[in-house]
C-alpha cells in the first residue's frame, strides 16, 4: 500500500519540518521509478495548494525524474499563471532535459506574463544555455546577466570565496550578488560557501542558489535550512548559559570568540562602571568586531562577582554604540547611544537609573518641545549631552530652500529634567 501525503516516509515532502522532509525526499529518490511517478497525482494536487507546499513539492518532481516530465508539461500550458511558472521552474530541475521540454521553456520566454518569463530565462540560466532572447529577458526585468568585460574578475572572486582566509572571503561575499548570477562554478562555489562559518557569506550564497533551479541547489539549501536552525538552537543553549549563573571580571571582560554567525571576534571596546544612590553596581561594555554588530552588556555587580541584566545589539553596521553615565538629582544613569554613521546627529538613546540590583528604563520626549511654523523641519537630528546635573539637547530648523549647512529657522537651545520615571523637556530658547 503507498504511504499517503500526510503520512512519513516519501510523503513527508512537504512537512514544515526540514528534517522530515529531506528524509522524505531522500526516501522518494531511493524507490524505484514505477514507485516514483505514483506520486506524481498526489505531488501535482500540492501545487495547486499554497505557496509554501508549492516551494516545497519542487524538489520532490526532481527526485521522480523524468517521469514527471509529462504531467509538469500539461502545467506549462495552464490558464493559471503560477502553475505555468512553476513548471518553468521545475522542468529545469529534471535531469537530463529532454529537446522537447527545452523547447517548451524556451516558447516560454514568449509568455504573456512577465513573471513566467523572467522565471523561464533563470530556469535557461541554470541549465548553462546561451541564448540572446534569454539574455534581453534577463536584462530587461531583473539584471540577472549583465555583459562580462572582465571574466577574470568572476573567476577570482570565486576563487577567493573559497580562500582559507576569511577576509577574502567576506571580501568576495560583498561583491557576489553584484556578479552575474548564472556564471559556470558559481553555483557550486556557493554551496561550499553554505557551510562557513560566517554568516555574511551564508546568506550571499544562499540568495544566488535561490534562483538556480538545478537538484544540487536546491538540496544544498534544504541542508542549509536544517543548519541554520541547529546553529540557532545551539546559540540559543550558549546565551542561556551566559544569562545564567555568577561570571568573573576576567570571564565578562574576555574576547568573545567568533560563533555560529561571524568567523571573527568579539572585543571590549568600551565600558562604564556606576555605583547607584542605593547600593546597586552595574557595569556596562560594549564589544566591537569585524563583520559584526556592536554589542552591549550590562552585568550587576556582587563583590567580585557578575550577573547578566540585558543585552542590544546596535541595528546595523553603519550603526555604533557607545555608553556614559551621569549624575542627577544625587541618582545615577546609564546613558546608551546607538549613533547612526553620517553628517547628522541621527541617534537612538536609552537611558536608565542604577537601582534596585539592576536598571529602571526612563521613558524619553518625543517630538519636539514646540510646533514649527508653516514648511520648518529638523533635518539633520538633536545633538545632546548628559553631564552631572546638566541635561542638554541642539537642534536647526530649516526653512524651504536653505542649504544643508545653513538652516536659517534658527538654533533651538535647550534643557532636559527627569521627572519620575521621564525625561522631558525643561527649557528651550530659539536664536536667530
Amino acid at each position: 500500500m503507498r504511504v499517503g501525503l500526510g503520512q512519513p516516509g516519501p510523503a513527508g515532502v512537504v512537512s514544515e519540518d526540514p528534517v522530515i522532509r529531506r528524509d522524505a525526499l531522500r526516501k522518494l529518490a531511493a524507490l524505484p521509478e514505477s514507485e516514483r511517478v505514483a506520486y506524481v497525482p498526489e505531488l501535482i494536487a500540492r501545487v495547486k495548494g499554497p505557496w509554501q507546499e508549492r516551494a516545497r513539492v519542487r524538489l520532490a518532481f526532481a527526485k521522480i525524474g523524468p517521469a514527471a516530465v509529462p504531467r509538469l508539461t500539461s502545467l506549462a500550458g495552464d490558464a493559471d499563471e503560477a502553475d505555468r511558472l512553476f513548471a518553468a521552474q521545475t522542468l529545469a530541475m529534471i535531469r537530463p532535459v529532454a529537446p522537447s521540454t527545452l523547447r517548451l521553456i524556451k516558447a516560454s520566454l514568449q509568455d504573456r506574463s512577465n513573471g513566467v518569463r523572467f522565471v523561464a530565462a533563470e530556469s535557461l540560466a541554470s541549465l548553462g544555455l546561451e541564448d540572446d532572447e534569454m539574455r534581453k529577458v534577463l536584462q530587461s526585468l531583473g539584471g540577472g546577466i549583465v555583459e562580462i568585460t572582465d571574466p577574470k574578475r568572476i573567476t577570482a572572486v570565486l576563487g577567493d570565496l573559497d580562500s582559507d582566509d576569511p577576509r577574502r572571503r567576506s571580501d568576495a561575499a560583498q561583491v557576489l550578488l553584484s556578479l552575474p548570477h548564472y556564471w559556470p562554478g558559481m553555483d557550486a562555489a556557493c554551496i561550499r560557501a553554505l557551510k562557513r562559518p560566517s554568516a555574511k557569506v551564508r546568506e550571499a550564497a544562499k540568495l544566488i542558489l535561490q534562483v538556480w533551479f538545478t537538484e544540487s541547489a536546491q538540496d544544498a539549501l534544504l541542508d542549509y535550512e536544517i543548519a541554520e536552525a541547529a546553529r540557532k538552537k545551539a546559540a540559543a543553549r550558549i546565551a542561556r548559559r551566559e544569562r545564567t549563573g555568577a561570571h568573573t571580571l576576567d570571564e565578562i571582560e574576555a574576547v568573545i570568540p567568533p560563533d555560529f554567525d561571524s568567523e571573527y571576534p568579539f572585543k571590549p571596546a568600551g565600558e562604564v562602571e556606576i555605583r547607584g544612590y542605593d547600593g546597586t553596581s552595574v557595569l556596562a561594555i560594549v564589544y566591537t568586531g569585524r563583520e559584526r554588530n556592536d554589542r552591549l552588556r550590562v552585568w550587576e555587580r556582587a563583590g567580585n562577582e557578575y550577573f547578566f541584566i540585558t543585552e542590544k545589539t546596535a541595528g546595523d553596521s553603519s550603526s555604533h554604540l557607545a555608553v556614559e553615565s551621569f549624575r542627577y538629582g544625587g541618582k545615577r544613569y546609564l546613558h546608551t547611544t546607538e549613533l547612526q554613521e553620517g553628517t547628522g546627529n541621527f541617534h537612538k538613546d536609552e537611558l536608565c537609573r542604577v537601582e534596585a540590583g539592576g536598571l529602571t528604563k526612563l521613558s524619553t520626549p518625543k517630538g519636539l518641545p514646540f510646533e514649527l511654523g508653516p514648511g520648518e523641519g529638523v533635518l539633520k537630528g538633536f545633538a545632546e549631552t548628559f553631564r552631572d546635573d546638566k541635561l542638554t539637547f541642539r537642534f536647526g530648523i530649516w526653512k524651504p530652500g536653505d542649504a544643508n549647512c545653513c538652516p536659517s529657522g534658527g538654533i533651538v537651545d535647550g534643557t532636559y529634567k527627569i521627572a519620575g520615571n521621564a525625561l522631558v523637556f525643561d527649557t528651550w530658547k530659539r536664536a536667530f
